[in-house]
């Protein structure tokens, strides 16, 4: 299996043999325990039945055989699944991904055989004949049958087990952590790689960095909405026709794994999305933005909520009543006679996002679950996609269908409305439909993309899918742009455009998003066009968290007391004077970052190490300052870690979060 994986670290030239060799003997030392300790049981279980088992009645005997036979297959499957993963994202399971398989488990098994459904049958009859194998194994060495030599085989096993104990500490652990520190621990092996990331976040407590910074926090007291209402300008209080009030639409489009470098009014060298540069041209643009997080279930509700995703020290999962408080952009237009709806073409319960953003100010919430068209997955696999669609959670939608369905709502009623909608043909494997012509290639490609594995001479051609994936889905946008002009709307609408990540193409070694916080990730772009609003571009910082303030603050409104974010638009300019970006990666890695000026720290939690970029110099993040730049490290490493330090203590205090909003740090804005 190393072998055959090109990322494992059989295939790093700067490793030496060796260790290459030390590496491969401590996975098949610790490869012993769960041999040991699942085929133990089993073959104890068969010897120990003796007679009784033959005698015994059929159901009861068969379903002896199918307990011996799970217990032995489901630990074989857990490990080529943790191979698959190396495949298909760079590293090896381990104990964020682990959340994340379990808190999705329906929504994974649709990507997976989305893009590799012969790779899944082939591990589950691969693993299945194994278990058997095993199994008849196990039960020929039983008692009569096999005499002594079950128990030579069973005594061995002990002995092999006993001896193995003493191995790493002799073979492995060196090499482990040195490799550790290569950031290649993902490589080493599935269960070296789960020890090392065990053994790293011990080896790096959070808690001992924690100790060295005392941040200064404020906690908003919180308010019921009647009393923001009240406290709002009085042309807000009268919702009739005579109102004075700026009662625009609101329309947040959400591209998904958009990069900034797509569109020409951000610098891309080729029209890809013409109508996204038509609004751009004509509206605001912010050419130093942040999505808060690697992952669009820690940043898509950023861009509703104004509230920073870090809720945990490890991989969130967004309860089904969420204990803390949150009040989402359309839960305030909504206090003020707006309709509210979420169109999104992805699943929402990915994360448990539903149960976050359905805070019950929505007159429509469409996402994959609630929308009885076809989805991405029956095209490609009829058999898993009858089964997921009965689950409701089967595939995305295609985004013309959202993109209808949109348009319906809107002029089904002549209120004011606020949509959030998720747009994702975008996403890996960037989905190009058969009657749209790709502009640029031939809209196929003769390998397998994986989420975050493809083949490194082929980055052009998979680039030009993605573009061609980005063209369909702008095309989607001019139809709903059309719609909206030719209603008479467009001169009453606030139309911000932005992305949850941008997306990798291994220009730090992997591809996709959900990984380390590079700038080819974290930066994207943010368009606002409002009536009012002259054309320009901002080249201020700003993050996800900026949005739901800025875009109150064209309306004439106050930001929400809860809000973390600032209004971008603010006259006043000390609002945005000496700000600190924060960034969160919890999916794949487990990162965090901080933007200040020039300079971009970024912090490996399991490593308890720090990167240091000059983005002015050295925009491409190749050059590590770190060690040549210490006290500017750690000038912003007290920031950082006093931000987090923060976030954690509150989400971590049921009496703080019960009774205030999310902490505003001082001087940290």
């Amino acid at each position: 299996m190393h072998v055959r994986a090109s990322q494992s670290v059989w295939h790093d030239p700067t490793f030496p043999l060796m260790g290459k060799l030390s590496l491969l003997g401590l996975e098949l030392a610790l490869l012993a325990y769960p041999c040991v300790i699942v085929a133990l049981p089993v073959f104890v279980l068969l010897e120990s039945s003796g007679s009784g088992w033959r005698s015994s009645g059929g159901t009861l005997r068969l379903a002896r055989w199918i307990g011996a036979l799970a217990a032995l297959w489901l630990p074989a499957l857990a490990y080529a699944a943790s191979w698959a993963t190396l495949r298909s994202t760079g590293h090896f399971l381990n104990a964020s991904m682990v959340r994340v398989w379990w808190s999705n488990p329906v929504q994974i098994l649709q990507h997976a055989s989305h893009m590799e459904p012969l790779t899944i049958v082939v591990a589950v009859i691969g693993t299945l004949a194994f278990a058997g194998g095993v199994g008849w194994l196990l039960y020929r060495t039983r008692g009569p049958r096999g005499g002594r030599w079950g128990w030579t085989l069973t005594g061995a096993a002990v002995a092999l087990v006993a001896a193995c104990l003493l191995l790493p500490d002799k073979i492995g652990w060196a090499a482990v952590d040195g490799f550790l520190r290569a950031r290649r621990a993902e490589a080493t092996g599935p269960l070296v790689g789960l020890v090392a990331d065990a053994r790293s976040r011990s080896m790096f407590s959070q808690d001992s960095i924690f100790q060295r910074v005392e941040p200064l926090v404020h906690l908003p007291p919180i308010v019921p909405m009647s009393e923001y209402v009240t406290g709002l300008p009085h042309e807000w209080a009268d919702e009739g026709a005579a109102s004075s009030a700026r009662r625009y639409n609101v329309l947040l489009v959400v591209v998904e794994s958009l990069r900034s470098d797509q569109l020409v009014t951000f610098g891309g060298d080729r029209t890809v999305m013409p109508t996204v540069d038509a609004i751009a041209a004509s509206g605001r643009r912010f050419t130093r933005h942040y999505t808060q997080a690697s992952h669009s279930d820690y940043a898509d509700p950023t861009i509703l909520s104004s509230h920073y995703p870090l809720r945990s020290n490890v991989y969130h999962v967004y309860p089904d009543v969420p204990p803390y408080p949150r009040v989402l952009i359309y839960d305030v237009l909504a206090s003020l006679g707006y309709r509210a709806g979420i169109f999104s073409s992805q699943n929402e319960a990915w994360g448990g996002m539903k149960h976050y953003l359905d805070t019950g100010s929505l007159d429509r919430f469409l996402h994959s679950e609630t929308y009885d068209g076809p989805t991405y997955v029956p095209d490609r696999d009829e058999g898993f996609a009858g089964w997921a669609k009965g689950t409701r959670r089967s595939g995305k939608i295609d985004d013309r269908f959202t993109v209808n369905e949109a348009i319906q709502w809107i002029g089904e009623a002549e209120e004011p409305f606020v949509i959030y909608m998720n747009l994702q043909n975008s996403h890996v494997p960037y989905v190009v439909p058969s009657d749209f012509d790709p502009p640029f290639g031939s809209g196929q490609v003769s390998f397998p993309i994986l989420f975050g594995s493809f083949p490194e001479d082929s980055i052009q051609a998979v680039k030009d899918l993605y573009a061609s994936s980005l063209a369909y889905v702008d095309y989607q946008l001019a139809r709903l742009v059309s719609f909206l002009e030719g209603s008479g709307l467009m001169s009453e609408t606030v139309i911000v455009i932005t992305s949850d990540t941008g997306q990798a193409f291994y220009e730090h070694g992997f591809t996709s998003h959900a990984g380390a916080l590079y700038d080819e990730v974290m930066h994207v772009p943010l368009v606002i066009r409002s009536p009012g609003l002259e054309p320009g571009d901002e080249s201020g910082l700003s993050q996800h968290i900026d949005i739901p303030p800025t875009v109150l603050g064209l309306m004439g409104l106050p930001p929400h007391p809860s809000f973390q974010g600032v209004d971008l638009l603010a006259p006043s300019a000390d609002e945005r004077g000496g700000r600190s970006i924060f960034l969160v990666g919890q999916a794949l890695e487990d990162q965090y970052s901080l933007v200040e000026d020039r300079w971009k720290l970024i912090f490996d939690a399991k490593l308890g190490e720090y990167q240091l970029y000059d983005l002015e110099v050295d925009p491409g993040e190749v050059e590590d300052l770190a060690m040549r730049r210490p006290e500017i490290a750690a000038a912003l490493a007290t920031r950082l870690q006093g931000w987090r330090k923060a976030q954690l203590q509150y989400y971590s205090d049921p009496i703080a979060y019960r009774s205030t909003y999310p902490p505003r740090v001082r001087g940290m804005r």
